[in-house]
């Protein structure tokens, strides 16, 4: 059962703890991995940020309420303007930043999480920290840090302040939450704090209602040599060659399963041929440190099947030439075998004999 969540260890737990038999038949599934850390206060927001950051701790959030208070975001660690709060993760990451305004569950929002992206999301937060519909009295925010999509349905994974254990919401839960955010706690009005809310409110164009911060994956700065430097053009290999170079005396059982699946769980020499798409990666990546990956190349073409091909150590897949018959060189030889004029060797012979027995023929 959950065999799709063995190479995630964190999943799995939860599938089995709680019986979460609507994600048996899981059949897409990115999820990253992220280290949770609990806020202190109304500092949802902050926190969040700071598991994106992989910073997860005490001195990172300070360090960003500092910040956000400083440029007139927040009196308290609140982020009640999503507008504000893109601007807050764009000086923090260097990954591209959007601001989303729209419903979540929706196939461009899904198509974005399968390519690993992240997602902030505000959203009304039940007492189990569960989305549920309190129109925006409870406002919180969290990040979506994975999907899983099965025949019926679609799961999120997602971290949170108020807890550091990965939660699985319902894509439509979290839609619907996110869609009402319109009010703000009467329970905050009365608390006897000051809030930032944005003009008009949390439900107008500048608040939370609809809102969200997309991360985009692959994010980096690219420093250039020069102005004008491009790099050479470079095409992902399509094959790996993978070789075990660790005992598995000592890996957890989940580590074991991947070898198992790969068919690297016997010899040491053994090696094996994975495809580069998404789903082997993320488990390759999860056994990064009990095995040797080499790419892959073609110096003489994609073969069109396995036969005559030699796989050298370094990962170069070479094509063996097989020899070829000319038609030309047998039509020759035929036209020579059947000459009339062609003296063989029986006649050569018969005739030299005879002149040897007969002597030579006087002039």
């Amino acid at each position: 059962m959950f065999e799709w969540a063995r190479c995630y260890p964190e999943l799995y737990k939860i599938c089995e703890r709680f019986n979460l038999f609507e994600l048996e038949n899981a059949q897409q599934i990115r999820f990253t991995e992220l280290e949770g850390v609990l806020q202190e206060g109304p500092q949802c927001g902050l926190a969040a940020l700071a598991i994106c950051m992989r910073m997860p701790n005490k001195n990172t959030i300070n360090e960003l309420f500092d910040e956000a208070k400083e440029a007139g975001y927040t009196y308290n660690g609140e982020l009640f303007s999503a507008k504000d709060f893109t601007e807050l993760v764009e000086k923090r990451l260097t990954n591209k930043v959007t601001l989303f305004n729209g419903c979540l569950d929706t196939s461009e929002v899904k198509e974005f999480l399968l390519s690993g992206g992240l997602i902030l999301v505000p959203y009304d937060c039940d007492k189990n920290h569960t989305p549920c519909r309190s129109n925006g009295q409870k406002a919180h925010w969290a990040i979506i840090s994975g999907i899983i999509v099965t025949s019926e349905d679609t799961f999120v994974t997602a971290k949170h302040g108020k807890s550091k254990n990965t939660a699985i919401w319902r894509l439509k839960d979290l839609s619907d939450s996110n869609s009402q955010l319109h009010e703000f706690s009467e329970d905050r009005k009365l608390s006897g704090k000051e809030y930032k809310l944005p003009n008009g409110g949390i439900g107008e164009e500048n608040g939370l209602k609809y809102k969200s911060i997309w991360i985009w994956p692959n994010g980096f700065k690219y420093y250039p040599k020069s102005p004008d430097f491009k790099d050479p053009p470079y095409e992902p290999s399509k094959l790996f060659k993978v070789q075990r170079i660790k005992l598995l005396k000592g890996c957890p059982h989940w580590e074991k399963n991947i070898l198992k699946e790969f068919k690297l769980d016997g010899k040491l020499s053994d090696i094996a041929i994975i495809k580069n798409i998404p789903e082997n990666n993320a488990r390759l990546w999860r056994i990064k440190h009990l095995v040797k990956i080499v790419p892959i190349t073609f110096p003489n073409g994609f073969p069109t099947n396995s036969s005559g091909t030699y796989l050298k150590e370094n990962g170069e897949l070479l094509v063996a030439k097989t020899l070829q018959v000319q038609d030309d060189k047998l039509l020759a030889t035929e036209e020579f075998q059947t000459d009339v004029k062609k003296l063989d060797g029986d006649t050569l012979r018969r005739n030299s004999r005879k002149r040897w027995n007969v002597g030579w023929t006087p002039l």
